[in-house]
C-alpha cells in the first residue's frame, strides 16, 4: 500500500530536537517582525475581545473549536526558505499556559513529525503576556505555526472520510501533499510530557508591550 505521507529527503529525517529546534531558530524572527507582532496582538483582541479584525489579518478558516488566522511570513536562517505563518486559536476562550490542552496539543505535533506524519513546518505558543483586559491576562495563550495554505494560495482539502486529522494539499507542481494538523480528533495522539518544553522560557514566545 503507498503511504499517504509525503516522501521525505534522508538529509530531513526527524531526530531528536529537531522540530523543537525549528521553535527556537524562528523565535527571534518572529519577535524581530513588528508588523507581525502587531497582527498576533490583533487576532488576540479580535478573538478574545471582540474587536475589529485588522485588515492585515487575513482568515484561514474555522473548524468545530479553532479558528486559524494567517499573519505574514518570515524567512528561516538555515535555507533562507519563507515560511508563512498562521495562528491556532480556541474560539471561546485563550489557551492557558499553565493549563494542559496547548501542551498537549504541542506534544502531539513534535510527536507527528518524529513519526514521519508531516505536521506543519513548526508549532510554538504565544503568550499575551500582559495584564488584561477582559479575557486576557499574562497566562494567556494561542499556537502560532505554518500556514500550509501559503496565504490561501495553495488549495487544502480536508480529509473527513479518512483520518479527520489530515488535509490535503494540492501543491505547485501538481502534487498532492497529506499533512498532519489536529490532533484533537483522537485523544491518544495528545502528548503533555513531549510538549511541556514548548511553553518555557526558551521556546515560548512573550508578546513585547
Amino acid at each position: 500500500m503507498d503511504s499517504i505521507y509525503a516522501s521525505k529527503p534522508q538529509s530531513d529525517v526527524a531526530s531528536a530536537g529537531e522540530y523543537y529546534g525549528r521553535v527556537l531558530r524562528l523565535k527571534p524572527f518572529i519577535l524581530g517582525d513588528r508588523a507581525m507582532i502587531s497582527r498576533i496582538k490583533g487576532t488576540f483582541t479580535h478573538q478574545y475581545l471582540g474587536e475589529a479584525l485588522p485588515e492585515d489579518i487575513m482568515v484561514l478558516g474555522h473548524g468545530q473549536m479553532h479558528s486559524v488566522y494567517s499573519v505574514g511570513a518570515i524567512d528561516d536562517s538555515i535555507d533562507g526558505r519563507k515560511i508563512h505563518v498562521a495562528l491556532r486559536v480556541v474560539k471561546k476562550r485563550p489557551y492557558m499556559l499553565e493549563g494542559p490542552d496547548a501542551i498537549r496539543e504541542l506534544g502531539a505535533f513534535e510527536r507527528a513529525f518524529n513519526t514521519h506524519k508531516n505536521p506543519p513546518y513548526f508549532t510554538g505558543i504565544v503568550a499575551w503576556n500582559n495584564e488584561g483586559p477582559g479575557k486576557l491576562h499574562r497566562q494567556s495563550a494561542i499556537l502560532i505555526t505554518e500556514d500550509i495554505s501559503q496565504g490561501k494560495a495553495l488549495r487544502i482539502v480536508p480529509k473527513f472520510h479518512e483520518d479527520r486529522e489530515f488535509v490535503m494539499r494540492a501543491n505547485p507542481d501538481g502534487s498532492p501533499e497529506t499533512f498532519f494538523i489536529d490532533p484533537f480528533y483522537y485523544e491518544d495522539k495528545l502528548d503533555t510530557e513531549t510538549g511541556e518544553k514548548y511553553a518555557s522560557d526558551e521556546a515560548r514566545i512573550d508578546l513585547p508591550w
